[in-house]
C-alpha cells in the first residue's frame, strides 16, 4: 500500500493544534506504523500517545 496516497491532507489535528507533515513522512513509514506526534510510532506507541493527547 502507499502510505502517501492513502492520506489525502498535509496536516492532522491533535490537541487542538495542526501538526504538519509531508508525503515522506508517510512514504518512510514501515509496515504497521502511523504518524502522530512529529513521527513515525508502533500501534502500541500510538495508542499510548493517544491516550496521553485525548
Amino acid at each position: 500500500m502507499d502510505h502517501a496516497g492513502a492520506l489525502r491532507a498535509d496536516r492532522h489535528h491533535v490537541g487542538g493544534r495542526v501538526e504538519p507533515f509531508t508525503a515522506e513522512d508517510l512514504a518512510g513509514l514501515e509496515p504497521g506504523e502511523v504518524w502522530a506526534g512529529g513521527r513515525a510510532k508502533t500501534r502500541k506507541e500510538f495508542r499510548e500517545y493517544r491516550a496521553d493527547k485525548c
